[in-house]
């Protein structure tokens, strides 16, 4: 080859190249157009205004109660439960004094 089609080569080479960026470019600007952003004020937010705690006064009270009663009469000896605490059947809560 000689150096004019050399040089008539990388011309149209050139020439298409150059011609497929522009379509390229082209593209992402057309397809990638602005959309509307929405904006915002930012403000400086402190951790007590983050965090909620709800602060209640008042009591709780059982769904169901249960009434304990022995079948006979004697001191006390040993407790084995605390007021509130959960049991079940046939749990020992307490003993009494044998005399």
């Amino acid at each position: 080859m000689t150096f004019k089609s050399y040089r008539r080569f990388f011309f149209h080479w050139g020439l298409y190249l150059f011609g497929g960026v522009l379509l390229v470019g082209g593209y992402f600007l057309w397809a990638g157009a602005a959309e509307p952003v929405q904006t915002t004020p930012v403000v400086q937010a402190y951790p007590s205004q983050t965090v909620s705690v709800l602060n209640a006064t008042g009591y709780v009270v059982a769904q169901r109660k249960a009434a304990l009663a022995s079948k006979a009469s004697g001191r006390l000896e040993w407790l084995g439960v605390a007021e509130g605490a959960v049991v079940k059947s046939g749990q020992l809560l307490a003993k009494i004094e044998s005399q």
